[in-house]
């Protein structure tokens, strides 16, 4: 008995963290780790790098099932604004929508007639790498020189690399929103893209090139509709529109303005979305300009329209304006993406577009974006969180360090194209455009 007790207790006493010598993937931060301890690291990282982006409130995992609604509409399962796909094998992944029945009834003792198979309609969600740029570690004697006001320098490059990660998925969705995919599905596969098709038919506008939102509104304009027997000239409609605003207050937007776009929505059929426990018609990503022009046009009624503090959703923002069952969000990374009419392309560019950093891209344009979105209106296809890689050179532990991170992650606006001969394509619209004339704030203001 004696033996047994002491047995136990010395088992007790020897036990010690699991720090798995030699593994060193996080040697910056103090010691050596072993892979579970890694893994809660990179967690922590990935839950805070999501947080800081809309993306983390507009989507949590889900199981996207369509069903039909009643009198034929076709509506989703799916609540949240932003849907999220694992992808296991492969680089994209097919969803499918099932079309509502139609045809005439038969009555009375007459025979009932034939009717067509069901039809359907699809969206791919799809994967690529997204890496950020190995970001280089002092070496030992240069970290001895900051180290008073940094006291971890490689674990600073670490949460650096995966704050990058969280900036870029913000991008990426912006430019899926407006280009129809992002930078890694709609690159050419000679950039590291995938070369997606955008649209409907066997081989839609064809790869690599960007299609504009199917809806687009503007005060010259109104509003700007796309058809499928529109997929080759939709770009540049979309690009006229945006050169025909112009640089007066006549062109910025109103109350008015944003009753007609929201009676529109219905008029769509737009995809109800849930937000911490509330329904609404949509959420509006807007450059950060307007939101304080409709608290300006709002006046004192703003008040009960403005949701602060405890009551604001976690976005980031100073605040959120609730309207007419619409939640407006300033989104500042939206001043990066400024539309601006191209008569090379034939479609508008988007600041930065594919081919430049946002982070460092100077937008001079004065046009503002409120980009609606309903149930569903982007996919998020994705295959595990943000991951640290790091490279060593062989002659020493800190000298050559560098860290990066990376995710497999693309994103693609949903439309529900028909690819089987058909040019047809869903009534469930959960994508709107917006675009006025924004100088900035006070500016033509009343």
């Amino acid at each position: 008995m004696l033996t047994w007790l002491k047995l136990a207790i010395m088992q007790c006493l020897c036990i010690r963290p699991n720090m798995g010598a030699g593994v060193g993937t996080f040697d910056g931060l103090g010691g050596d780790y072993d892979e579970n301890t890694v893994k809660a690291f990179e967690k922590g990282l990935h839950m805070e790098a999501r947080t800081r982006t809309f993306i983390g409130t507009l989507s949590k995992p889900n199981k996207v099932v369509s069903k039909k609604r009643a009198f034929g509409e076709e509506s989703l399962d799916s609540s949240t604004f932003i849907w999220r796909k694992k992808i296991t094998s492969g680089d994209q992944l097919k969803l499918t929508l099932e079309e509502a029945a139609e045809g005439m009834p038969t009555y009375g003792d007459l025979a009932q007639e034939t009717g067509d198979f069901l039809a359907y309609k699809n969206q791919n969600a799809y994967v690529n790498y997204i890496k950020s740029p190995a970001i280089q570690v002092q070496g030992e004697m240069a970290q001895q020189r900051v180290n008073t006001s940094i006291m971890n320098i490689p674990a600073s490059v670490r949460k650096a690399a995966v704050m990058y990660m969280a900036e870029q998925m913000e991008y990426e969705a912006i430019i899926a929103l407006l280009y129809g995919a992002s930078p890694s599905a709609l690159n050419a596969t000679s950039a590291g893209g995938l070369g997606v098709s955008l649209g409907p038919g066997a081989s839609g506008i064809g790869a690599g090139n960007p299609l504009m939102g199917m809806h687009w509104y503007t005060t010259d304009t109104g509003f700007m509709t796309y058809t499928p027997t529109t997929l080759s000239t939709w770009n540049s409609t979309v690009n006229d529109g945006v050169n025909g605003i112009d640089a007066a207050a006549s062109d910025s937007v109103t109350l008015a303005q944003l009753e007609l776009i929201r009676a529109q929505l219905d008029t769509l059929k737009f995809q109800t979305g849930t937000l911490n426990g509330k329904e609404y018609k949509a959420v509006c990503l807007c450059d950060p300009q307007i939101p304080w022009r409709i608290r300006n046009l709002l006046g004192t009624q703003y008040q009960n329209a403005e949701k602060r503090g405890p009551d604001n959703p976690i976005f980031n923002v100073n605040f959120t304006i609730e309207l007419d069952d619409i939640l407006y969000v300033p989104v500042p990374s939206l001043l990066k993406f400024r539309p601006a009419y191209n008569a090379v392309t034939s479609y508008i560019d988007i600041g930065p577009g594919l081919t430049s950093d946002p982070r460092t891209y100077t937008n001079s344009e004065t046009i503002g974006l409120m980009i609606y979105l309903g149930a569903g209106g982007l996919i998020e296809g994705y295959n595990g969180r943000v991951q640290i890689a790091k490279a060593t050179a062989p002659f020493g532990p800190q000298d050559g360090l560098a860290i990066g991170a990376r995710q497999k992650l693309a994103y693609v606006r949903n439309q529900w194209d028909s690819k089987d001969g058909r040019t047809a394509q869903s009534t469930c619209y959960s994508v709107a455009v917006a675009a006025f004339y924004e100088p900035g704030v006070g500016t033509n203001w009343a």
